[in-house]
């Protein structure tokens, strides 16, 4: 099953055309193709507001995280938040086009 790259909560209804990129402070780790995006996080994408979509995806990424590690292993907000910034601006500067209906065939998954 396939989730949004962004939040990882909803099955995906938007592709995103993307290039490559080496995902920020991790250089063994690569991003490859298409972004996939549910209708919340396209939302946010398209209306250009970064910072609730950072939260969203943050908050969701916490609470996934939360049902398998112990509290006190679990990185900060702030830190999850910082990174994404990094991520989400790399994947700014590599997309290639305008969204377009999700196609299962044509997207890598991303999701945080």
């Amino acid at each position: 099953m396939f989730l949004c790259d962004f939040c990882a909560c909803h099955p995906p209804s938007w592709t995103y055309p993307c290039t490559d990129f080496e995902s920020p402070e991790m250089s063994f780790s690569v991003s490859k193709g298409n972004w996939a995006a549910c209708n919340d996080c396209y939302q946010l994408i398209e209306a250009r507001d970064t910072h609730a979509l950072i939260q969203r995806s943050a908050t969701a990424f916490l609470s996934r995280t939360a049902e398998v590690l112990p509290q006190e292993h679990l990185p900060s907000l702030e830190h999850i938040c910082e990174y994404l910034e990094k991520l989400y601006t790399e994947f700014e500067r590599h997309r290639t086009g305008d969204p377009h209906p999700f196609d299962q065939e044509h997207t890598a998954s991303h999701a945080p």
